[in-house]
């Protein structure tokens, strides 16, 4: 502490810090361009350098996201790599209205309670509470599924105060007081397997994180294929299903819990679960809305199996309804179901949504697959693909290769921008061994969550600030993890993606 104490008092004036960040991205921007690839010519060497611009900018953060997210349109026009008309064309992304219907349900499921009763309604089934070892392993599964359909930066904010208010009990109950010294196994356990459970989740469904969106962007842009709700978790449930145990007894094993049993500890969960009271009329109508959601992504998988391929129901459904339509639909829904009757309220009004959509993550992931698609069609990708076929990667060691270059990187910059660039890049290289698309596209966002560092993004940058993880743990026990997903992601993508 006095160390840090020191370094801070020792840091530069805030002017230099300024200027040294502002600096950092011209400097890569003109790094890359002195830098002779065969292949790359004068425009694709100023989108890769303007995206390695970005990129620096969103981690140190000189300026906010969403703007540093606008230079493409300054540097693109200045450079002649494209003009401002083609350039301004590069930022109608359908994932934008993607990832701001999806935000602002999970918004209304945490604002009217839903998604807390949900977790509360399962951590009290009976036989769960009173054991230290299933509440863990059910807490995680709670976790897990709340990430299937909302964010995971947003499952780790529902469940992890969770978490630290049931560690809390357990050390009242023990007779010891709340400081970071006592329980720390314990108070270590929640927070990281909320976390890991939290990540694990959002690999299950294709709504379940903002990578996956991105990916499925790419390879519809790449090979005009769609993939579907069923489709994905046909990989993506196995992958969550093995990582949630797999994580568990990994967390077992670095932080066994203090204690094995917790006196009264369904009782605390059911009298949280009581302080809910009844289900309101805003409760209501977010569960219908959230269920209707599920059923525009559920029904056009189904009908051709129930009415025939050729029915013209199911042709009309399948053209119609694309999930890219699904979630400015359910961004209708939450502006026009009521909440409150006599109040004249409705589940969210534009006031309170305007204030909790995340612009600036909506900006940058529109601005990373504008820069990847610059790329794309200035010949960048095709070179850096090319050079992984030449390095001979076989179709059974591609998903391992994808998984640990996303792993790596989603570490050290920004995950959006790792995911849009590299699956851009493996999609074609899968095309070229005769390996499913498809599960190398779900293997991305399987694989593309830091979970080393407390600066690999938002969602362990949250788990960290909230529960005073130890770095040195955060560190230790997320290396194992990352390693353990990317087998798992990777075995599973080789079993199951022939049938893909």
């Amino acid at each position: 502490m006095e160390v840090l104490t020191e370094l801070q008092k020792n840091r530069p004036p805030f002017l230099i810090r300024q200027l040294l960040k502002l600096l950092s991205g011209p400097l890569f921007l003109l790094a890359i361009y002195s830098v002779e690839v065969e292949g790359m010519v004068h425009g694709s060497k100023i989108a890769l350098g303007t995206l390695a611009w970005m990129v620096t900018w969103w981690i140190l953060r000189p300026a906010p996201w969403g703007i540093t997210a606008l230079l493409p349109l300054v540097v693109f026009p200045l450079s002649g790599t494209l003009g401002i008309v083609d350039t301004a064309a590069l930022y109608g992304q359908r994932v934008f209205f993607w990832l701001m219907g999806l935000s602002l349900l999970a918004f209304a499921l945490i604002k009217h309670g839903i998604a807390k009763r949900f977790a509360l309604a399962f951590l009290t089934i009976p036989g769960i509470g009173d054991s230290t070892n299933r509440l863990l392993f059910f807490f995680m599964l709670a976790t897990a599924c709340v990430s299937m359909f909302v964010s995971d930066g947003s499952a780790v904010a529902i469940m992890l105060p969770i978490g630290l208010s049931i560690h809390a009990y357990v050390m009242t109950l023990s007779g010891q007081d709340l400081s970071e010294n006592n329980g720390p196994r314990l108070r270590t356990f929640f927070a990281l397997g909320t976390l890991y459970a939290a990540v694990s989740g959002g690999i299950a469904t294709l709504v379940g994180m903002p990578h996956s969106a991105v990916a499925m962007d790419q390879l519809e842009t790449l090979t005009g294929r769609e993939i579907g709700w069923f489709t994905w978790m046909s990989l993506g449930v196995p992958i969550f299903a093995t990582l949630l145990v797999c994580n568990y007894f990994l967390l077992r094993f670095f932080f066994k819990p203090e204690v094995n049993s917790i006196p009264g500890g369904r009782d605390f969960l059911f009298e949280e679960r009581r302080k809910l009271g009844r289900m309101s009329l805003g409760e209501k109508s977010v569960l219908t809305i959230f269920l209707m959601m599920a059923a525009l992504f559920v029904i056009p998988s189904l009908l051709p199996g129930i009415l025939g391929e050729e029915n013209t129901f199911s042709i009309w459904v399948d053209n119609a309804i694309s999930i890219w339509m699904v979630p400015p639909f359910v961004m209708l829904l939450l502006f026009i179901a009521p909440s409150n009757l006599q109040k004249h309220e409705f589940v969210l009004d534009w006031k309170e949504a305007s204030e909790h959509v995340s612009w600036g993550v909506l900006l940058m992931v529109t601005s990373a697959i504008a820069v990847v698609q610059a790329l794309s069609s200035l010949g960048f990708t095709e070179v850096l693909a090319q050079s992984i076929r030449d390095a001979s990667v076989t179709a059974y060691g591609l998903p391992y290769v994808t998984g640990l270059a996303t792993s790596i990187s989603t570490n050290f910059m920004s995950g959006v921008a790792a995911s849009a660039l590299i699956t851009a890049v493996m999609v074609p290289v899968a095309e070229t061994v005769n390996f499913s698309t498809v599960a190398i596209t779900i293997m991305v966002p399987a694989t593309a969550m830091g979970i080393v560092f407390p600066w690999a993004g938002p969602t362990v940058g949250t788990a960290f600030g909230i529960s005073n993880i130890e770095l040195k743990d955060l560190i230790r026990v997320g290396i194992v993890a990352e390693i353990i997903m990317i087998i798992v992601a990777g075995t599973y993508c080789l079993l199951i993606g022939p049938f893909l």
